[in-house]
């Protein structure tokens, strides 16, 4: 599986500008909207260091329609602020805050 996982990042074409992190959630959300019955047992997590408005409604917004839980890990300074998860999507949407030293 790892080997896999490098294989694919070492195809990553670094001369295309970056995407809109929320827009990609949301053709992830269509994709596993579709496949929902194929999907047994997977585990979601995202790896984010961004904090701001647009990112936490982002993955606020994939977790609910994909009704699964996501895990955000979450590597931020010791400054940086926790984002607001509204009550009713916590237990999908699990932060998890790793400040960095």
């Amino acid at each position: 599986h790892v080997r896999d996982m490098l294989e694919a990042l070492s195809r990553i074409d670094l001369t295309k500008e970056p995407g809109v992190f929320a827009a990609l959630l949301e053709e992830l959300a269509d994709g596993a909207e579709r496949q929902r019955d194929e999907q047994h047992g997977i585990c979601y997590v995202v790896i984010s260091t961004s904090v701001r408005e647009q990112t936490v409604s982002g993955l606020c917004r994939f977790a609910e329609r994909i009704g699964e839980k996501v895990t955000w890990l979450s590597p931020v300074a010791p400054d940086m602020p926790v984002p607001q998860i509204p009550q009713e999507l916590a237990q999908l949407l699990q932060y998890r805050r790793l400040v960095r030293r």
